[in-house]
């Protein structure tokens, strides 16, 4: 109760707690950066002054509150789509994106929508966003091109193959085809993600030929 008290009386704790995800267990400016810049999450029971006070003098005194985040799980073994990008690309993302955008999303609109539907949207929606988030890295790696969309439509695209990939494996269970070996999955799997991805979000960058910006990008101005 009495930490419930000071996180609203701390105007930082309070927009923290309300960004959701591996934020709410930020207790101070420190815990903030080290979350949002590096693969980091929090330590259960640790006291946040530790940090304050000792995480710029050694580093064990930083992984005494934070914790290194294992950022792949051999995604080269991935059976499927959804393995791929749910278990195993990217964790740190994953989550971050699980917690603030999917699971809220889906909470609304299960009322509305049903279950099934909800996760389907709710889905789309975090890739979507993950898309533009991209978008606004590949217009700095090509030094200020005006964006082609292409790196978003290849987070669409993963998101509408999950779908349908789902949609496969649901009538193989009720029709009882033979499942797929392992093997196979897994190298179509990794032709599908490797194919897409040459296509999608490394042609444009090609396609700019340019290697090195020798400018400093601005914000809204595009460069042809």
């Amino acid at each position: 109760m009495e930490d419930e008290t000071k996180n609203l009386s701390n105007p930082f704790a309070l927009v923290l707690s309300s960004l959701g995800g591996p934020f709410t267990a930020c207790k101070n400016y420190v815990d903030f950066v080290a979350i949002a810049i590096f693969p980091l999450k929090i330590q259960e029971n640790t006291h946040p002054h530790l940090t304050l006070s000792l995480s710029f003098r050694t580093l064990s005194s930083i992984m005494a509150r934070y914790e290194l985040v294992t950022l792949f799980n051999k995604p080269y073994l991935a059976t499927s789509l959804q393995d791929f990008w749910g278990r195993r690309w990217n964790w740190l993302s994953s989550n971050i994106l699980r917690q603030t955008i999917y699971e809220p999303t889906q909470n609304v609109l299960v009322g509305f929508v049903g279950v099934g539907k909800a996760r389907i949207l709710a889905m789309i929606t975090t890739l979507v966003i993950s898309g533009i988030m991209h978008e606004l890295m590949f217009y700095y790696i090509t030094c200020g091109t005006r964006p082609t969309w292409e790196v978003t439509w290849f987070f669409v695209l993963q998101g509408i193959s999950m779908v349908f990939e789902g949609t496969l494996k649901y009538l193989a269970r009720v029709k009882g085809w033979t499942p797929v070996h392992p093997t196979v999955s897994t190298v179509l799997t990794l032709a599908f993600v490797s194919f897409t991805f040459s296509w999608f979000l490394v042609l444009p960058v090609w396609r700019s030929e340019r290697n090195e910006c020798g400018f400093r990008p601005k914000i809204l101005p595009f460069r042809e």
